[in-house]
């Protein structure tokens, strides 16, 4: 999956969230992800909702790994 797909997904699940690709190898990520929506959310939280954004890709293996940092624009 193309880096400009998955900033499209998480742009349209998350209010004004910034996104950067941090590291990429084949179909494994590393992102990090700023948004008010993680707001009172724990981290593992964070977690389930952003990766549920691809449970699709990772069930048909488009993606394989996503590695996550998310904040909140307070914690940047």
């Amino acid at each position: 999956m193309e880096n400009s797909k998955i900033e499209e997904i998480i742009k349209n699940n998350l209010t004004e969230a910034e996104v950067f690709f941090t590291h990429e190898e084949g179909c494994n990520l590393s992102l990090t992800i700023i948004s008010s929506d993680f707001e009172d959310l724990s981290l593992v939280n964070r977690h389930k909702l952003v990766l549920g954004f691809f449970s699709d890709s990772f069930a048909s293996g488009a993606l394989h790994a996503m590695s996550l940092s998310l904040k909140t624009p307070l914690e940047d």
